[in-house]
């Protein structure tokens, strides 16, 4: 795989050296680093989200693809002020870890079925088709909750410990 500074994404087929498919595209400015999840499912790939001047970065950014397909997985993640140098999964692929311009190392979690327990915790209901657009991108829409009439807010609650872990970064 290779990022550079036309801003794409290329996987390349080792042994014959040629493209195996069409470029992955969406950063605003050069692809700094890339890094497959432990699964080989998801590549994460950092950016600058706030381009300034050529090597100057008011904001970096990271993004998720899908490797199947090239799509994006979600929105762009941002946190770092600067580029976003270093990109690496923990060995289960639920973290990932980025160290930037700014001399700090996040931890995000990237693990989806603890993004959807979040959001069924937080709203108490199934996400609309407008909301998944604007946060899943294309992914094919889906009930986010194990919802129906029969389910009461006491039962939905009672992991509440969930919430809190998910908010420190742990799902």
């Amino acid at each position: 795989v290779s990022g550079s500074r036309d801003k794409s994404i290329i996987l390349w087929d080792v042994a014959s050296g040629q493209r195996l498919d069409q470029p992955f595209e969406g950063h605003l400015d050069t692809v700094w680093d890339l890094s497959f999840s432990p699964r080989g499912d998801m590549l994460a790939s950092a950016g600058c989200a706030r381009p300034d001047t050529y090597l100057h970065c008011k904001q970096g950014e990271i993004r998720l693809w899908h490797v199947s397909d090239g799509r994006l997985l979600g929105q762009p993640m941002t946190g770092h002020s600067g580029v976003v140098w270093r990109l690496d999964f923990d060995a289960r692929g639920r973290f990932l870890f980025s160290a930037g311009d700014d001399a700090r190392i996040i931890r995000w979690n990237v693990n989806p079925e603890s993004w959807q327990r979040l959001a069924c915790n937080i709203v108490r209901r199934n996400l609309t088709v407008a909301e998944w657009r604007m946060y899943l991108n294309d992914e094919p829409f889906q009930a986010t909750c194990a919802l129906s009439s029969a389910t009461s807010i006491d039962k939905m609650t009672k992991n509440s410990s969930d919430l809190t872990a998910s908010r420190e970064g742990k799902p």
